[in-house]
């Protein structure tokens, strides 16, 4: 899915999300169509990263699993074949958005820690992806 059709799809949800995660949401909006399209690439190798994805999550900050959370609540306004889409992918977000947030900073060591653990061609499309 494009970029342009994300934030289309997006835009109707952000209204309807709890007050509490909207307050974060005008610094997370910058960043989120960047970290669906890593939650994409994470969902589609999740096969490989199986065993490792529930170390890598309890490294995501509370502030991205409530956000995540927002979202999750807000995706059943979605027409059934978007949500389902969105749901599957959410359980990678909140890993994405840390990634996407260390990327933002320039926190190089924050962002070898989060990826070290992944396959090499998963770190590999992550940082493509991240320096576009």
């Amino acid at each position: 899915m494009s970029v342009e059709k994300l934030l289309k799809l997006l835009r109707p949800i952000i209204p309807h999300l709890p007050k509490s995660v909207q307050r974060f949401m005008p610094g997370v909006l910058a960043s989120l169509p960047l970290a669906f399209e890593i939650a994409h690439l994470l969902y589609k190798h999740r096969g490989k990263i199986k065993e490792i994805f529930e170390s890598l999550t309890k490294r995501a900050s509370t502030q991205s699993r409530r956000e995540t959370d927002g979202i999750a609540e807000a995706i059943q306004r979605l027409p059934r074949r978007r949500a389902r889409w969105l749901k599957r992918r959410l359980v990678y977000l909140p890993l994405a958005l840390e990634i996407v947030k260390a990327s933002n900073r320039k926190n190089m060591k924050r962002l070898r820690n989060l990826t070290a653990p992944l396959p090499g061609n998963v770190k590999r499309k992550i940082r493509r992806r991240l320096h576009r």
